[in-house]
């Protein structure tokens, strides 16, 4: 999420509220002399508010001793990995409850389209309407882009076009940057935490694609990324191992649902 343009707030205190335009003022024609008639825009806020995403995990005392290369720089990566990936879920699908934040899928008022009654094979059409429903809704284009899991990139990658061609264009240019693809001329960033288990009446391991602006995603932190050593656990003390927890606060918000649509019925395999 990160690497398509979410916006990232750091450095926050206390809850944050972050001004949105909700309504556009009017313009009026006038003749000379004429008086304008007085129009304002509407706004209200999105807020953010601190939330702790968090693990942690043992060194025995053989593996500190043994092991080459460092384990605990082993194990400081391995935690810093399942943070971001928790986090990267948490903006794509968190729940807003069980103190999650809310991902861009339960975002009230995100756009949607439907496959079908037990879900439906991913077609160029739906990723025609996804974005249609992005822009008929006058919805900021800075960032936009889709995002699938694996196996909805597969069946994106074989889709042709009447004459045979293939509609996916690869885009080595932006492999590092997590969009190894474009197609429908909108870049595909590819993420297994865009979840594939999905059910739909009878559909089972439904995927699901999300098409949007990715600016539109405030990313908030409070502090930075912790990473703390507890050597007098009273189970790790007596082991001659080490506790390593690792802990970051953050919130995230989508600043207007009308910049995202999403599909979630999509059969791939």
């Amino acid at each position: 999420v990160r690497q398509l343009g979410a916006t990232v707030l750091s450095g926050l205190v206390g809850n944050v509220d972050i001004p949105r335009q909700t309504g556009a003022s009017n313009t009026f024609w006038v003749g000379e002399n004429g008086t304008l008639t007085e129009s304002e825009g509407t706004f209200d806020k999105v807020s953010l508010a601190l939330k702790s995403i968090g693990t942690y995990s043992m060194i025995s005392r053989n593996m500190l001793l043994q092991s080459t290369p460092d384990i605990e720089m082993l194990v400081r990566a391995d935690l810093i990995a399942q943070l971001a990936l928790g986090i990267d879920k948490a903006a794509l699908s968190g729940s807003g409850s069980a103190n999650q934040p809310t991902g861009i899928t339960n975002t009230s008022g995100i756009g949607s389209v439907v496959g079908g009654t037990n879900g439906a094979a991913i077609t160029i059409d739906h990723l025609i309407d996804l974005e249609t429903a992005i822009t008929s809704a006058n919805a900021p284009e800075d960032s936009l882009a889709y995002l699938a899991n694996a196996r909805t990139i597969g069946a994106l990658k074989k889709l042709k076009s009447t004459t045979g061609s293939y509609l996916w264009n690869g885009a080595m240019a932006g492999a590092t940057q997590g969009t190894p693809g474009e197609i429908n001329g909108y870049p595909v960033a590819r993420s297994n935490q865009a979840r594939g288990d999905l059910t739909k009446g009878t559909g089972t391991n439904l995927s699901e694609i999300i098409f949007g602006n990715w600016s539109e995603v405030l990313i908030g932190e409070w502090g930075v990324l912790e990473i703390m050593p507890n050597p007098y656990d009273a189970t790790a003390y007596k082991q001659g191992a080490v506790l390593l927890r690792a802990m970051q606060s953050v919130d995230i918000a989508v600043r207007h649902a009308a910049s995202f649509a999403v599909m979630s019925d999509a059969i791939t395999g």
